[in-house]
């Protein structure tokens, strides 16, 4: 499958990334499935099909957060709606994800009030064996969306910060109270949302957490760390579809890449490799987790372009090489930002 358009920023804007299919091109190119591109303003962009979700919201550029406040995107069912999430934890809605008369803003008054200044963590925050401030943040870097009805209205959301707090959300942006879904069936999507049902991985200290992607089911998730690391929530629940990626169900013999050791960017001046100055945290490089649609396997990614494949997304189970090729690969410069498959047998 081929996605063209003429798409192009010029500059380092492109946040995020996700597939749809907008109703009205089901008889074009790929049966109407396109890409939506998040820049770093807050923008929505569709790359090959002439589609516009009205945004009553941008972040312009502001001197203090230089990188732009947009950092991740999730489009909803019918395709003609999206959610945007900012460093600093809030989530904006557009399209059919909303009813005209709400803001686009959720309210949310839950998440710590410093997420997303790109401020170091105070001493007693980061681990004592790594460098401080390190280039460590406190930030939300992905969230996910509950729809399990899929009528392009949130149930709830889940988002994860750069340590990998773990803060869920009920579709009014409240915070979600523990034991609120106890009694929900086994694998419920909703359960997600309780704090009180599944452990989550947290890691005090480090900058660290880069993804959170729900399975295709809704049922489970995956935390994904700059390392590579992959932790499913649940992960003690042998029915539940993420369970697989635990490796106890015997289907694994090879892992995935894990890769602890900081990497400098040869665009700027410092190494940010050298673990006396940086932490091997700030500098990691694995960045994007995703599901493919049969949900029994996913791809990786690292900011070179690097793609490794557990499951069934291998080309064969003992190897971490993806069921395709020729993908770009960047090294030793870090311009990878996300990865999304669009053909049914899960190449992108």
């Amino acid at each position: 499958m081929i996605i063209t358009g003429s798409l192009f920023f010029g500059d380092d804007v492109a946040r995020d990334m996700e597939t749809a299919r907008p109703p009205g091109f089901e008889t074009g190119p790929n049966g109407g499935v396109d890409l939506v591109v998040l820049d770093a303003f807050g923008a929505t962009h569709f790359v090959q099909y002439p589609v516009i979700i009205p945004q009553d919201f941008f972040f312009p550029f502001n001197p203090s957060v230089p990188q732009g406040r947009a950092v991740d995107l999730e489009v909803s069912a019918d395709s003609l709606g999206v959610w945007v999430l900012t460093d600093f934890g809030g989530i904006f809605r557009a399209g059919s994800t909303k009813d005209p008369v709400e803001p686009a803003e959720l309210p949310n008054l839950e998440l710590p009030f410093m997420l997303g200044y790109d401020i170091p963590f105070p001493s007693d925050q980061r681990d004592p064996h790594m460098p401080n401030p390190g280039g460590a943040t406190l930030r939300a870097v992905g969230f996910a969306v509950i729809d399990s009805d899929r009528d392009n209205r949130a149930e709830g959301y889940i988002i994860l910060d750069s340590q990998g707090g773990y803060h869920p959300l009920n579709a009014d942006g409240s915070a979600v109270v523990p034991g609120t879904y106890t009694g929900s069936p086994p694998n419920d999507p909703h359960r997600l949302l309780d704090p009180s049902i599944y452990a989550v991985p947290f890691f005090p200290g480090l900058d660290i957490a880069r993804d959170i992607e729900l399975h295709p089911s809704g049922e489970g998730l995956i935390v994904f760390d700059g390392w590579g690391g992959v932790h499913p929530v649940p992960a003690d629940i042998p029915d539940n579809p993420v369970y697989f990626a635990t490796g106890l169900d015997g289907t694994i013999t090879v892992g995935l890449p894990y890769v602890t050791s900081g990497f400098d960017d040869p665009s700027t001046s410092v190494d940010e490799g050298d673990p006396t100055v940086y932490g091997a945290d700030a500098a990691s490089i694995f960045i994007d987790l995703v599901f493919c649609p049969d949900g029994l396997g996913f791809y990786t990614l690292d900011r070179f372009g690097g793609i490794f494949a557990l499951g069934s997304t291998r080309s064969n189970p003992d190897s971490v090489v993806p069921d395709f090729e020729n993908a770009p690969y960047f090294f030793p410069n870090p311009f990878a930002v996300d990865l999304e498959p669009v053909r049914e047998r899960m190449k992108p």
